[in-house]
């Protein structure tokens, strides 16, 4: 994968001088940070103590040196490793706040000041993990990657001198991950890969035979890091890295007593470890929340109590979550904090004004403001903060599921919370009426577009929030005995088949096209792909959405129907009138009687070109003949393709397109959807800056712009590119959500 562009170079990269430490008790010139100690120097960089003079803040400061500042891909690297990690916002990874420039030409990232030891200088030092200090510590760790893989990052680098462990919480072993240097592009995902970063010891078996990888190589990292804490020594170590390597591909993991002196580590802890470090990656946990519910299980299983029993359970199947509450141990801390809530949560609560709910209005689905007010109720902190936990999971469309994470579960809790008061909460009924008509609305769009069996499940599950409304009783079609059962959560769905489960994908899929979310919808067609193989609930999902695309397409909305039609052709690839549609192509032209004649040393006709950097032409005019109907074609193609996210073949026929006719705007827009969806997000900028230049006309690229800058968490700029994109696509709901959301942002 590319380096991202440079976009804040030094000055003057000529005038780095060798590299000198920086003056200790003096502030750096053009900043507000002190230099306080030297901490230590690396390969390319070194790190300081520092303060911020004004709010008297310790902190870290991390120096490129002058010998990698000189190299512009290593300075892009530098403010690469800053923005992942500031961007992932997990109490187990070290935040990054600032980022800057010495006036000698080196920069620097500033990251928030860790006081403690890494696990690589503990295990130096010979210290001893025992299975109930290492469990909470690894969990913590899966916490962490878990978090960087839902942002589309994969670390690359887990190894313990990447895990430090700080005082927190009034308690020692508080995880902080850190070195995000090589996280997402420095080595190459695709199979066939020339070049592995990152420390032999870690690194996975398919990196090493470069057959393609995915965030799975973090699980093996992690095991191998589980396995060296456990025992002291990392589980293949040869005299050399080439010797290192080959044995992660062919030597088996030596049982763990082999290297323990003695020490037992529990079977079922040690068959954890082993899992992760399968060759295989289709062996593995297949995320982190898996690792650590299987690290929970192998706790109940010892039998053991750690210092850290009140960490938050992972997010895993709802029905086996629940099995977790009830066999983990439960301190009296988790308790109170229950009745309490965090300090962070209630500072939200009785600070915010307002709460804003996302409400479906009838006949059409419309996502309205509705404002519950928190401050100035009877509303007590705690109730307040399950409060905002319930508006937080309906934004990610979490009504009645996972168990334990949903709006209804933080409903309940609100309630139970106001009853151990003496007291009602107003807020949580009016929730449960919001999130009821909402359900209830989807419900009947879902038969407005012939799918009842899909719009039962939003019945069912808005009955959930109102179980004593006998219209929703009625549209629920439950009878007796199942209301019996339905009231019992974990029972009913224990029960469910596995057609329940598929519709209530398709479901979530209908209602995510309905919002323009295409990139949700995109996550529940993989989902979809995964339990629908006859493809018949694919079929009939796309037929219902055909029908309100057509409608809107005969009425003139074209912008609001541009989201379904692109969702159709996820589903259904073979619909050429919505690929068409979703992109808002001129008609398929017919193919020309014979192909122009090629210009000698002009690449066939077909062929994928070469890369080229993100902005620039694929070819220049003198290389290949423009022919723009091959280019409509090839453009029409690449979002089929995109629709279902198949990136590579994507990314072919749109650089395709580009060669053909380097002014189709909107394949360079396909070229920046595809580098947005792989998380590259300064190409995907640079794509569609080069899109708006072609067309400025275009909602597309102001909205992928819009998109990139978010992600770079330029919250301003990104409600720039929004409201340009919504002037010229008045009527698309899903940039009218972008602009509120960046609203939000910007005021921050």
């Amino acid at each position: 994968m590319p380096a991202p562009p440079l976009t804040n170079p030094p000055r003057n990269i000529t005038s780095i001088r060798p590299d000198t430490d920086l003056p200790l008790g003096e502030v750096i010139p053009g900043s507000r940070y002190r230099v306080i100690a030297g901490i230590g120097k690396g390969g390319m960089g070194a790190v300081y103590e520092a303060e911020h003079v004004d709010l008297q803040k310790r902190v870290a400061l991390k120096v490129l040196l002058s010998s990698a500042a000189r190299d512009p891909k290593r300075v892009a690297g530098f403010l690469h490793e800053a923005r992942t990690a500031s961007r992932i916002g997990s109490p187990h990874i070290a935040d990054v706040t600032d980022f800057g420039e010495l006036p000698d030409g080196r920069v620097y990232f500033v990251m928030e000041y860790l006081e403690g030891h890494s696990l690589g200088d503990l295990l130096r030092r010979g210290e001893v993990f025992d299975a109930a200090r290492a469990i909470p510590i690894l969990r913590q760790v899966a916490k962490a990657l878990g978090a960087t893989h839902e942002k589309g990052v994969i670390h690359l680098d887990v190894k313990p001198d990447n895990v430090m462990l700080v005082r927190g919480s009034r308690r020692a072993d508080l995880v902080k991950v850190v070195d995000f240097g090589i996280a997402g592009f420095l080595d190459d995902v695709r199979p066939g890969a020339k070049t592995i970063c990152g420390t032999p010891e870690y690194v996975s078996p398919e990196r090493i035979t470069a057959k393609g990888y995915d965030h799975r190589a973090d699980v093996y990292g992690l095991g191998v890091l589980a396995y060296e804490v456990l025992t002291g020594s990392a589980p293949f170590r040869g005299a050399d890295a080439l010797e290192t390597l080959r044995q992660h591909v062919e030597r088996a993991v030596e049982p763990m007593a082999s290297c323990t002196a003695g020490r037992k580590i529990p079977a079922a802890l040690e068959a954890v470890v082993f899992r992760m470090l399968a060759k295989a990656p289709d062996a593995r946990p297949s995320s982190m929340a898996e690792v650590e519910g299987l690290l929970c299980e192998a706790q109940i299983a010892s039998g053991l109590k750690t210092a850290w029993d009140d960490l938050e359970l992972p997010a895993v199947d709802p029905a086996w979550r629940v099995r977790l509450a009830e066999r983990m141990p439960s301190p009296a801390s988790r308790r109170r904090r229950l009745i309490f809530g965090s300090t962070a949560a209630v500072a939200v609560a009785a600070g915010a004004l307002s709460l804003y709910l996302g409400v479906i209005r009838q006949p059409q689905v419309v996502y309205e403001p509705v404002r519950v007010e928190v401050t100035g109720t009877d509303e007590a902190p705690a109730v307040a903060a399950h409060i905002v936990k319930a508006n937080q999971a309906v934004k990610r469309l979490q009504y009645v599921t996972p168990l334990g994470a949903s709006a209804l579960d933080f409903i309940e809790g609100a309630e139970s919370e106001a009853a151990a008061l003496g007291r009602r909460s107003p807020g949580a009924r009016l929730l449960r009426e919001n999130y009821a008509a909402a359900l209830q609305a989807m419900g009947q769009e879902l038969e407005q577009v012939d799918l009842p069996h899909l719009a039962l499940i939003k019945y069912r599950d808005a009955l959930r929030f109102l179980p004593d409304d006998p219209t929703l009783q009625s549209k629920a079609e439950l009878s007796a005995e199942d209301l019996a059962a339905f009231g019992n959560r974990v029972l009913w769905q224990q029960h469910q088949s596995d057609s329940e489960a598929q519709r209530r994908i398709a479901a979530d899929l209908f209602v995510a096209a309905r919002r323009g979310r295409v990139s949700e919808a995109r996550l529940a067609m993989k989902a979809l792909a995964k339990v629908d193989t006859a493809g018949e609930e694919a079929a009939q999902l796309a037929d219902g959405l055909r029908r309100l695309a057509d409608a809107s397409w005969k009425e003139g909305a074209k912008e609001s129907a541009r989201p379904l039609y692109q969702v159709i052709a996820g589903l259904d690839p073979a619909d050429r009138a919505a690929v068409q549609r979703s992109e808002g192509a001129a008609p398929v032209a017919p193919a020309p009687a014979a192909k122009p004649p090629e210009r000698t040393g002009a690449a066939p006709r077909g062929a994928a070109p070469a890369p080229t950097p993100p902005g620039e032409r694929a070819v220049s005019l003198t290389e290949a003949p423009r022919d723009p109907e091959a280019a409509i074609a090839s453009t029409r193609a690449g979002y089929a393709f995109l629709a279902s996210m198949r990136l590579d073949a994507a990314e072919q026929a749109f650089s395709q397109a580009v060669a053909l006719d380097h002014t189709n705007a909107r394949a360079v827009t396909g070229l920046a959807e595809v580098s947005f969806e792989r998380a590259r997000y300064e190409d995907a900028l640079q794509y569609a800056r080069r899109a708006a230049r072609l067309a400025p006309n275009s909602p597309d690229a102001r909205r992928v712009m819009g998109d990139a800058y978010f992600k770079l968490l330029r919250y301003r700029d990104a409600l720039g590119e929004y409201r340009a994109a919504a002037q010229l696509a008045p009527h698309d709901e899903g940039i009218a959500g972008r602009v509120r959301q960046a609203e939000t942002k910007a005021l921050e």
